[in-house]
């Protein structure tokens, strides 16, 4: 049986021998989909918490309208509302692009890849 085994010529059992530029190529490919893939997730957990966040307020809202508080009350809580859907809608946004650049960085590793 060893005889046999040393009778294959070498790399013969390979497909075909893998460059360190293939190797490399590969690797980034696999990194960059995780990245993306990462970067997905993300926007999802952001927009499901600004989806629940929304719910809340509008919640809040009817509350308000069956038990009427204060005008001061509300007066004073709208610039933090506006803030907080500032920041929220940034966050948002920053999750976005970063999920379309993690895209774009895989399609671009895909292309390069095909291109062979």
């Amino acid at each position: 049986m060893i005889e046999s085994l040393r009778a294959v010529p070498k790399k013969s059992w390979l497909p075909g021998e893998l460059s360190t530029e293939s190797a490399r190529r590969d690797w980034r490919f696999g990194l960059l989909g995780e990245e993306m893939e990462e970067a997905r997730k993300q926007a999802e957990v952001i927009a499901a918490a600004w989806e629940a966040e929304m719910i809340r307020r509008v919640a809040a809202d009817v509350e308000k309208k069956n038990h009427p508080t204060k005008e001061n009350d509300r007066m004073n809580q709208e610039p933090k509302k506006a803030l907080s859907q500032t920041e929220a809608l940034r966050v948002q946004k920053d999750a976005a692009a970063r999920w379309t650049k993690a895209c774009l960085d895989w399609y671009d590793e895909w292309l390069n890849i095909h291109e062979e």
